[in-house]
């Protein structure tokens, strides 16, 4: 990582675990502005494709740039869902969250 992370960072943005849902920062976020990765910095998404689906975790529709996220699929793993799909920053390998499946 470029950054250092504190210890809830690095908990969740390299160790794969999974914040408790409606406790992050960016769940209610809704001013107009550029979302990165908090291990390396890269711009992922935009707040205009960020969407409230009342998961009580932030929601994108898309990133910014194609191929600057990356998806792998976690079947009949620790996530709640047999087939989950773990999204993470291409640019460092950072967990950014989940996509149900």
């Amino acid at each position: 990582c470029v950054f250092n992370l504190t210890a809830k960072q690095d908990r969740f943005c390299m160790k794969d675990t999974m914040e408790p849902a409606h406790l992050g920062s960016h769940v209610g976020q809704t001013a107009s502005g550029i979302y990165t990765c908090a291990c390396c910095n890269s711009t992922l998404f935009h707040s205009s494709k960020k969407i409230d689906t009342g998961s009580g975790y932030a929601t994108f529709i898309s990133p910014i740039e194609h191929g600057s996220v990356g998806y792998k699929h976690h079947e009949g793993s620790w996530l709640h869902h047999p087939l989950d799909t773990g999204i993470h920053c291409e640019y460092c390998g950072s967990h950014l969250g989940l996509m149900a499946g």
